[in-house]
């Protein structure tokens, strides 16, 4: 599927699908738009509600990874362990990860952290960070929403995907009662 990069109003990338005249994030910033609906109302609230345990998150949709940086670096500064999971059925080809502009928009020093996200298998956890106040495992699930079923429970989903007129499949009472349960 091509993919054109667009730069938003608030100076950071999305990607434009042609084909489904669709964007991944907002055209008033990617990088805005993920800090207040994942991590100010979703991310944030569960570290409140559970202060004193690991934060277990599902993604769906991994897309450009960008809410598994934030989430990272919000994980990071808070001092919170996190298992992340993003279920993705077309994730992007490393050419287009590449030319996306959020490793500039974040200090200098956290910029491995967005190669580790990108560089970290397919359907295999992986530690991304290492600090004993702080774990971050990743798994990146390679597989349709509609026939995963998690072996974990999550404290918050974010429910990242297209909109409905796009994938009405997966904006269906069965998906959230499955995601719910």
């Amino acid at each position: 599927m091509f993919h054109q990069i667009i730069t938003t109003t608030g100076g950071s990338h999305t990607l434009f699908v042609p084909a489904l005249n669709e964007h991944y994030h907002s055209t008033n910033g990617a990088l805005q738009e993920s800090l207040h609906v994942f991590i100010d109302a979703g991310f944030k609230y569960a570290t409140g509600k559970f202060p004193h345990t690991c934060v277990n998150v599902l993604e769906i949709g991994f897309g450009t990874g960008l809410n598994a940086l934030l989430t990272l670096l919000e994980a990071r500064n808070r001092k919170v362990p996190v298992f992340y999971e993003a279920v993705e059925k077309y994730p992007l080809p490393p050419t287009t990860i590449a030319q996306l502009n959020y490793p500039t928009l974040i200090p200098p020093e956290d910029n491995n952290y967005f190669a580790a996200i990108h560089q970290a298998k397919w359907n295999e956890e992986a530690f991304i960070t290492y600090y004993p106040e702080m774990p971050y495992t990743l798994l990146k699930t390679l597989q349709d929403l509609l026939d995963y079923r998690p072996c974990r429970m999550f404290d918050v989903i974010y429910f990242d995907a297209f909109a409905p007129a796009v994938q009405p499949e997966l904006w269906t009472t069965a998906v959230f009662k499955q995601l719910y349960s």
